[in-house]
């Protein structure tokens, strides 16, 4: 369908993904056919499909008159319906009760999902082919990791994630002979308090519609497919000369002629809305500040059933979240929006597609009046929280894991790491590739500030092993170049052990501190010398909370007006022996400078994102490849347009005040939005990567 309006005579193919790498032209056609009257198609049943791969389906070309007397051929047009698993495509049972309604919404779905694992072939116009496919180390069916240290493996699964995402978004499919939609949902089958941005996804259908039901046409010609295609242009970037590619540039690039004054058609994507008659309603009525797809998770879980993800006890208000390999995402959360006198906090688990895993019961932390810290994750699947007390509180224990071995997945028990006795205020927290865990305080200078407590070379969770002390610890007092240690805030390690830490407070000058690799054995103790490099950052940069590393090892420092620094460090066989001078960048785009970075990290292409962790609520993105002092930056909010609502809320709605983002192997941002208390997915502009951070591995593709 083209809107509302059967396309006739289009080339219709139901395809297989592939293993050979992301849009690797090994995907297989299981069929083909031609739609009939009506936009009607069908495939005889008995082709075959592998196992562990996906079904998508694409239409190209076609009649998109509807009327035999004047037929109108559009060979701009590719649709595209994202379908699901091999399994429903296995036997001719199966195969004859599957009903599929591809159209502008189905391939803003999958544009949206699986736009990084998608290549368009041009082939000949009105034939184009679309080619999905991940390497098979981001094509698992569940993403894990496997071994320590230096033999650490993982796979991720963001091929069938994509697909999951793709079908939150859109009634596309349907397996058991009833009729799909082909209608954009409002919220996430299975969670009604994941809300779907309804309007904006029929608008960006609207949009591609008013493309598809025309004559076609190139940028620059004055036809309704140029105006799109010139608006989905990236900057230096090619145009577009199909719909779907025109689509997927949108979702990676959505704050590209977003819209505004319209003069006709012209003036950005938003104008090409129809003015009335739309196709699919509701549609927006205002323009987006971008066109970013957020879903939003409200509410957190306080309940004793493992399935559940809404509370029904108040709103908790998410301060942190990790990934694991599986894309699975930890949220630690407490029942107060700021840093309260006393407050309780709840642990929850959700799948990337937003099905509840498991759930603690509330006051978990042991101590009340204990705010939840952060959240990292081991390679035995144990998840390990912080918590840190306000200055009339004093948490002992502040330190706590789940473990997964002491009652399974669905375990509700939260227990301390006993009998470690851990300082108040210990902020951040990382496991390295052999588990040992380190913290920092966020406190100011004092003896000591950083910890190692070791992991108890396998015996079993760390709850179990006997009067363990941290075996190693960080002062401040030591270091080349000297330096002092204070108001640590986040933590990473890479896959060579090498620590990197950085400090957050509005009254002293940011700094990174780098503690080198001390030459672990299979269960290291890092009993050398506790030396560390430290290096200040430029003298503007009072909230220095955001850290990440790219591709290259560099380390990238935020401030709180707009600046970044990159630091080169020097490297001997893995180990860090010296920082460079940083590099001063201007980080600023839109409405205001990127102010009060929190962690975020780099993704696949070379992209930083982070959080401005203000009432703004702003996800920034910036380019760590381009080489430029004034690298380039994109703001986004996203929009927040829930149960059907016509109108994206105000910037930063459902984002304010972000503490932490993480990306997952499908490029999805995820989000801690602390004040409203959201969990955000953000679909479209991020690249995949290695979601568990205890694996090491940063700004690199799972390949």
């Amino acid at each position: 369908m083209g809107g509302d309006t059967p396309i006739e005579g289009a080339k219709v193919i139901l395809w297989q993904t592939s293993s050979g790498g992301y849009g690797s032209s090994s995907a297989v056609q299981l069929a083909t056919t031609t739609t009939a009257v009506g936009g009607r198609f069908s495939f005889t049943p008995g082709y075959t499909c592998a196992g562990g791969q996906y079904v998508y389906l694409t239409s190209t070309g076609g009649d998109v008159a509807d009327n035999p007397s004047s037929p109108i051929t559009n060979n701009n047009v590719v649709l595209m319906a994202a379908l699901g698993s091999c399994s429903h495509f296995d036997n001719a049972t199966d195969q004859g009760k599957v009903n599929i309604l591809v159209n502008e919404l189905s391939t803003v779905a999958a544009a949206y999902t699986l736009g990084n694992f998608i290549t368009v072939n041009q082939n000949t116009a009105g034939n184009q082919l679309v080619y999905v496919g991940a390497p098979a180390k981001n094509n698992a069916a569940t993403g894990s990791c496997t071994g320590t240290g230096s033999s650490m493996t993982c796979v991720a699964a963001g091929l069938a994630h994509a697909f999951a995402n793709a079908a939150n978004l859109v009634d596309v499919v349907h397996y058991d002979g009833t009729t799909a939609t082909g209608a954009a949902l409002t919220t996430v089958p299975g969670n009604s308090l994941g809300s779907v941005p309804q309007a904006q996804i029929n608008a960006l259908g609207d949009i591609m519609q008013v493309c598809t039901n025309s004559s076609g046409g190139v940028t620059g010609d004055g036809s309704s497919c140029g105006y799109f295609f010139a608006d989905a242009t990236p900057s230096g970037g090619t145009a577009p000369v199909d719909t779907l590619s025109a689509m997927i540039n949108v979702a990676r690039h959505p704050s590209t002629s977003v819209g505004g004054t319209c003069v006709g058609s012209s003036g950005g994507l938003f104008c090409l809305v129809p003015s009335s008659g739309a196709a699919f309603q509701p549609v927006l009525s205002a323009v987006p500040h971008d066109w970013t797809i957020n879903i939003v998770y409200s509410g957190l879980v306080v309940s004793s059933t493992s399935s559940s993800w809404g509370s029904t006890s108040g709103t908790y208000y998410p301060t942190w979240l990790a990934l694991d390999a599986n894309d699975d995402v930890y949220v630690l959360a407490g029942n107060a929006s700021a840093f309260a006198s006393a407050v309780t906090s709840t642990m929850a688990a959700m799948s990337s597609n937003g099905t509840g895993l498991w759930a603690n019961a509330s006051t978990i932390d042991g101590v009340n009046g204990c705010y939840p810290g952060t959240v990292a994750l081991d390679t035995n699947g144990n998840v390990w929280n912080s918590y840190a007390p306000p200055s009339a509180k004093s948490c002992t224990n502040s330190v706590y894991e789940r473990s997964a071995a002491s009652g399974g997945a669905a375990s509700l028990i939260m227990t301390t790491a006993a009998p470690w006795t851990l300082p108040g205020q210990l902020q951040g927290i990382a496991l390295d590739r052999y588990n040992n865990l380190f913290g920092g305080r966020s406190t100011s200078a004092g003896t000591p500030m950083l910890y190692e407590f070791p992991y108890n070379g396998g015996a079993g969770p760390y709850e179990n092993t006997s009067s363990v002390a941290a075996s190693v610890t960080w002062n401040g007092s030591t270091g080349s170049p000297a330096g002092t240690m204070a108001y640590l805030f986040d933590i990473i390690i890479d896959s060579n052990a090498n620590l990197y830490v950085s400090n957050y407070n509005s009254s002293v000058v940011g700094s990174v501190y780098v503690i080198p690799n001390l030459t672990p054995t299979s269960t290291p103790s890092y009993t050398g010398a506790a030396t560390y490099f430290t290096q200040g950052l430029q003298s503007t940069a009072t909230h220095s909370g955001a850290i990440g590393l790219d591709a290259s090892g560099n380390i990238w420092a935020g401030g709180a007006t707009g600046e970044w620094d990159e630091i080169a460090p020097t490297v001997t066989t893995g180990v860090i022996t010296a920082l460079g001078t940083p590099t001063t960048l201007t980080v600023e785009s839109g409405s205001s400078a990127a102010s009060q970075p929190y962690p975020g990290q780099v993704d696949g292409a070379g992209e930083f994102w982070f959080p401005s962790a203000t009432s703004s609520g702003q996800i920034w993105g910036t380019q760590t490849t381009s080489g430029s002092s004034t690298p380039p930056t994109v703001e986004l909010y996203g929009c927040y347009a829930p149960n059907g609502a016509t109108t994206c809320s105000a910037n930063g709605t459902s984002t304010n005040t972000p503490r932490v983002l993480q990306v997952d192997s499908t490029g999805a941002l995820w989000i801690a939005a602390s004040l409203p208390g959201n969990v955000v997915q953000m679909l479209g502009p991020g690249a995949p990567v290695w979601p568990q951070i205890s694996y090491g591995v940063f700004a690199t593709k799972p390949q």
